[in-house]
């Protein structure tokens, strides 16, 4: 280096104060240059550790989340055989029973509510009605015009086999209400005392 030839040439002539001082000076710059190289190799050997730290981090939590997946799809295994079992043991839904003429009919007249003094509510009700008894009403009012709306009801509600208290119960009138209306039937259809009603209305299609 500099410094050094500069020392080898004070010491040639004799200058041994000039050559001290170089001699000094060259040796604080070789302390300072390996003072510097010790820093980098330390820095570098930081470095080196930071980064076999971060990759021990990644495998760690690549691990984790291998775990994590392991258990979730145990855990969705775990579902679809429980979901498998709660089928297996559920009840078989019962079949279906169709409703009877009699109980279509006590379900139409309660859904639709009383409401005897309504002649829509007449019309919508008969109208239903021809559903549980084709054809019957329809041909009852056109042979017998005479009829009323409650009449028409009646005369079905009797056809269905439902007695006068059953049918006074469905209607929310008493019984002597209905077999007043009977009367009125038997006198406008020219039905006599000694045919039974309910069989001839059975009679009509």
């Amino acid at each position: 280096t500099i410094c050094q030839e500069l020392y080898l040439l004070a010491k040639q002539h004799c200058a041994y104060e000039r050559a001290l001082h170089w001699l000094e000076l060259c040796h604080h710059w070789n302390a300072a240059a390996i003072q510097r190289r010790k820093e980098d190799e330390s820095s570098r050997q930081m470095m080196l550790e930071t980064i076999a730290k971060m990759s021990r981090s990644h495998e760690d939590f690549r691990r984790q989340i291998h775990e994590l997946e392991a258990i979730i799809e145990d855990q969705r295994r775990e579902i679809r055989r429980l979901v498998l079992e709660l089928a297996a043991k559920a009840p078989l839904p019962e079949p279906s029973v169709p409703a009877t003429p009699i109980v279509a009919t006590r379900e139409l007249i309660q859904t639709a509510g009383n409401r005897l003094d309504n002649a829509a509510w007449f019309d919508h009700v008969l109208q239903r009605m021809d559903l549980i008894l084709p054809g019957f009403v329809e041909a009852l009012a056109s042979r017998f015009p005479a009829l009323s709306s409650m009449e028409l009801l009646i005369c079905a509600l009797l056809r269905l086999q439902m007695r006068s208290k059953e049918i006074a119960e469905l209607l929310g009138v008493t019984p002597k209400t209905v077999n007043r209306h009977r009367e009125h039937i038997r006198a406008k259809c020219s039905i006599g005392r000694g045919v039974n009603l309910v069989t001839y209305l059975n009679s009509i299609a």
